[in-house]
């Protein structure tokens, strides 16, 4: 009975060890690949306690932490603390912070970088005259450079009769297959719609701000201050095996418009006949800026 019993441990537990995932890339859902998934870029919130909610002595101090959750390598990020009263906190409009490197998330690193902080420093409160409590605003601004590369296949079909009328094994010309939701950025690629005219494919790619900052090309001196002219803009490239497509674009820049929504027109010549299935690479680069923002009562 007592062997019966062990067998009967040993083998639950056998049974729960297979059923459990010992493989780091999955996600939640299982999905080894979604690494490079989702709208998540760099993720920051004031440290508790720094500042606290409500002050009542003489000093107090900002602390940012910020971790690197999407899919691309931070070469460059600058945190700005600004918005508040010079005259009674640090004695100038503005303090920074140069971050460094910050590594994005891979197969073998799915949950990315590391946290890491954003220290301003303490500082004397020089409090106005009076004798009720007063509310300080305090403005965090993140400026870093980003980007979002979509990789899906599309069927390219030059022959007219064949684009018409799909003849058996062929494929639709412009179907896009391999385009997921999103790609490990707040800027994603959500669409590629293509057409051929004689000898020239022609792309119309949708291009979406899905995070919850503002993209630019600027830079990164001074994001916290954007001019209308380099807000929501981005810059595309877009290539296949054999060679780029040119782009419309106003100088470079892509703009989107006020629901975060960009579409690029994007076209070249192509001297093959047939139909083919061909990788698509769709490059997205940007600047990117978010900010907190924290709102602390001092009593005097």
């Amino acid at each position: 009975m007592k062997k019966s019993k062990t067998l009967f441990l040993f083998l639950s537990l056998i049974i729960l060890l297979s059923s459990c995932s010992l493989d780091p890339r999955e996600d939640n859902g299982g999905n080894a690949d979604s690494w490079n998934t989702g709208t998540i870029g760099l993720v920051m919130n004031f440290v508790a306690d720094h500042p606290r909610s409500i002050i009542r002595g003489k000093n107090l101090d900002v602390v940012i932490e910020y971790q690197n959750e999407g899919a691309y390598d931070i070469d460059n990020l600058i945190f700005y603390l600004h918005g508040y009263d010079s005259t009674i906190l640090y004695g100038t409009p503005l303090k920074t912070f140069n971050a460094e490197p910050l590594k994005g998330k891979s197969q073998l690193n799915p949950q990315g970088s590391q946290s890491q902080f954003a220290d301003f420093g303490e500082t004397t409160i020089n409090s106005p005259k009076g004798d009720s409590a007063y509310q300080q605003p305090l403005f965090v601004t993140a400026c870093y450079n980003y980007k979002a590369i979509a990789e899906p296949s599309i069927c390219i079909n030059m022959d007219e009769s064949d684009y018409k009328t799909v003849t058996s094994g062929g494929c639709e010309h412009g179907s896009v297959t391999g385009l997921t939701k999103s790609q490990g950025a707040p800027i994603i690629v959500s669409a590629v719609n293509s057409y051929v005219e004689d000898d020239v494919v022609a792309m119309d790619i949708t291009i979406q701000n899905k995070g919850s900052g503002t993209p630019f090309t600027s830079t990164l001196n001074r994001c916290d201050r954007l001019s209308v002219e380099d807000s929501d803009t981005v810059r595309v490239k877009v290539s296949m095996n054999d060679g780029e497509f040119k782009c419309e674009s106003s100088n470079g820049k892509i703009y989107l418009d006020d629901s975060g929504t960009g579409i690029v027109h994007c076209e070249r010549t192509i001297s093959r006949e047939g139909y083919f299935v061909t990788p698509l690479k769709i490059e997205v680069d940007y600047n990117y800026e978010q900010t907190l923002k924290k709102t602390i009562t001092i009593e005097r």
